[in-house]
């Protein structure tokens, strides 16, 4: 049987992040070579998860779908408008639609941002920002986690719709630790909230997006393995 492996993400008007995506899936597929991997957005990008699932059917290369939710946190987009857009897409196509759980606040990404700062200096983790409550404690769970493998303070920033920002947890750190210290980036794509943190960082060290990382791609594959046999 042959899948198709959808990566959803949200869509951006910055088009650098629906490249990123597109990349994302073209290095899946490479790891992947039994299965049809496409990106695929809720706003914004193309194709729709409809549009992406549609041109494949009628290609006739797959079977069933599984559908990756490609957020770092497991709040409104994952819960509620990832659904929709997969109701949607089994309206309008007689196949098998699965949804694995999103990326979310995922251990294992730190070492792709470990691998890129300096050791043992205070750091920011920089995320796109949520208003939802459990969302917000599972990235401070996460933060947590990287003080105690650091053994250096953390502290989350987000970029909207919560607080700290970027820069103000910069100067947290200063103030507490009188140490400058570094930015672990996790964003999945480049846009524009990542320009916001770049613009926020005071010129220090910063990790790159996520979506460059192998640590992303044997993450995308244990979500896929416990929805289908890869």
């Amino acid at each position: 049987m042959r899948h198709l492996i959808v990566l959803l993400a949200h869509g951006s008007p910055d088009p650098r992040a629906a490249v990123a995506t597109h990349d994302v899936a073209r290095l899946l597929a490479e790891r992947l070579p039994k299965h049809a991997v496409r990106a695929a957005f809720l706003d914004r990008d193309w194709p729709t998860l409809t549009a992406a699932i549609g041109r494949e059917l009628d290609r006739g290369h797959v079977e069933d779908v599984v559908v990756v939710p490609m957020f770092l946190n497991n709040a409104h987009h994952a819960r509620s408008d990832v659904p929709d857009a997969v109701a949607t897409a089994r309206r309008d196509h007689a196949t098998p639609i699965s949804i694995t759980p999103p990326i979310g606040a995922e251990p294992r990404l730190l070492d792709a941002i470990d691998a890129q700062l300096p050791a043992r200096r205070p750091a920011v983790l920089a995320t796109a920002g949520t208003s939802d409550v459990a969302a917000q404690r599972d990235l401070v769970a996460l933060a947590e986690l990287w003080e105690q493998r650091r053994q250096t303070p953390v502290v989350v920033s987000y970029a909207s719709l919560a607080e700290p920002d970027t820069d103000v947890a910069i100067a947290d750190l200063r103030l507490r630790t009188g140490i400058e210290p570094v930015i672990g980036t996790f964003l999945l794509f480049p846009g524009l909230l990542t320009d916001r943190v770049v613009e926020q960082s005071d010129g220090l060290p910063m990790s790159q997006p996520l979506s460059a990382s192998s640590e992303l791609l044997e993450v995308l594959i244990a979500r896929i393995s416990g929805a289908t046999t890869v």
